[in-house]
């Protein structure tokens, strides 16, 4: 939490599955994200910087129907509150989705296995979200995905861990200028 107020720039945080406690169901089902009690006010945070909107859509579940709880879901109510938020984000500027994992995958070596993921991005792209920005496969990717209505941009965060993974750590350097989104992968030194 000092770390994050001592950057002195808007933060938002996106919570995952790995965020959760796995194994102790009483605290992952009443108090998922205590863990998280300094930063709380980062916690999903919507920014909105000049010509550029940072909007949040939690895709992570406590419990679902199926065996593996660590792949995406998206909800309805979370998909309608990032919608709202597009409605009501400034004209004319570029309007990036937050989200932990992929709404569809990307051809990476892991999965996101989002479920909804397809129909969530086809409704946040029809609504003017020009990109979304995961994690969760913990390699990076920029790809143009089309819909229905068009296409949108998915651009996946590396990692800092070295853990399993097919590229070096890394992260992504995300610039927005002239109306345009320009993805800089930086990997880390071994």
């Amino acid at each position: 939490g000092e770390w994050m107020a001592s950057l002195g720039v808007p933060v938002t945080v996106e919570v995952g599955n790995h965020d959760m406690p796995y194994y102790n169901l009483i605290e992952r089902f009443l108090t998922p994200y205590r863990r998280y009690t300094r930063v709380a006010d980062k916690v999903e945070k919507e920014i909105d910087l000049p010509g550029v909107s940072i909007i949040p859509l939690n895709t992570t579940a406590r419990a679902q129907w199926r065996f593996n709880w660590s792949k995406g879901t998206v909800r309805s109510g979370a998909l309608r509150s990032t919608l709202s938020a597009l409605e009501t984000a400034p004209a004319g500027s570029i309007n990036l989705i937050a989200a932990h994992h992929p709404l569809v995958d990307a051809d990476t070596r892991t999965s996101g296995s989002t479920r909804g993921g397809l129909e969530a991005l086809q409704a946040l792209q029809k609504a003017g979200a020009h990109a979304v920005l995961t994690g969760h496969v913990h390699d990076p990717f920029d790809i143009d995905r089309p819909t229905g209505n068009g296409s949108i941009r998915l651009i996946g965060a590396g990692t800092l861990s070295e853990r399993t993974r097919e590229n070096p750590p890394s992260y992504n350097r995300i610039s927005v200028a002239d109306g345009r989104i320009s993805v800089d992968v930086q990997f880390m030194p071994s």
